[in-house]
C-alpha cells in the first residue's frame, strides 16, 4: 500500500480529516458520483476548503443532513453543501468521441 501524502501546514487532526488510506474504498453511504458533498468554510479565509477525497452523498438529504451534524458537533464553523452541475472530461489523445 503506497503512503498517503502529508498535507503541508496542516495539523495531525486535519491530517487524519483529509486522508482516506485506499482511494478505491467506499465509504459506508458514500456514492462515488453521487454528487452531494459537504465543505466546510474556513474561519479566517472565508475560503471552502475540502477533504483530499470528500465524501460523496448520494442525495441532498443526506448531505444536508451531514452538514447539520457537523454543524452541531463543531458550532464555530460554517458547513456547505455542494451539488456537482455538470462534468467534463479532456479527451485522450487517439480517442474517438
Amino acid at each position: 500500500m503506497s503512503k498517503t501524502p502529508k498535507i503541508p501546514n496542516a495539523s495531525k487532526k486535519q491530517n487524519k480529516w483529509r486522508e482516506l488510506e485506499n482511494a478505491e474504498v467506499i465509504r459506508v453511504g458514500e456514492k462515488i458520483g453521487g454528487g452531494f458533498i459537504v465543505l466546510v468554510r474556513n474561519r479566517k479565509t472565508g475560503r471552502l476548503t475540502s477533504p483530499l477525497h470528500p465524501f460523496e452523498h448520494p442525495a441532498l438529504v443526506g448531505a444536508v443532513d451531514e452538514a447539520i451534524r457537523l454543524a452541531a458537533k463543531s458550532p464555530r464553523n460554517t458547513y456547505a453543501v455542494l451539488q456537482v452541475l455538470a462534468t467534463k472530461s479532456a479527451l485522450v489523445p487517439g480517442e474517438q468521441k
